[in-house]
């Protein structure tokens, strides 16, 4: 695919996150997409912001899923995926141990 369709799914899913009011239903996964489409981006541009606004992401939607939340486990996973690549990608990371 194209980086302009990645670069406008992450403008559609910041208008989705900045409508949305905190605690609705959905935040959390439009929080978790919107991490996810930042490291896609990340695996074509390589630009280390990505993956630090995609941890941040995924950290926030984290605290919106305590244990027992339905998609928890997907979030975590995210997460750990992404300090994993930032680990692997970008010197002097200490990502491995947050993994």
């Amino acid at each position: 695919g194209s980086i302009d369709d990645i670069d406008e799914t992450i403008q559609l899913l910041r208008d989705v996150v900045a409508l949305a009011p905190e605690g609705c239903d959905g935040h959390d996964t439009y929080l978790n997409n919107l991490a996810t489409s930042l490291n896609n981006r990340f695996d074509h541009q390589g630009k280390s912001h990505d993956l630090d606004e995609a941890i941040s992401w995924h950290e926030e939607a984290l605290t919106l899923c305590p244990p027992g939340h339905p998609i928890r486990d997907i979030v975590l996973n995210n997460l750990a995926l992404t300090f994993t690549t930032r680990h692997d990608k970008l010197p002097a990371s200490k990502d491995l141990n947050e993994a």
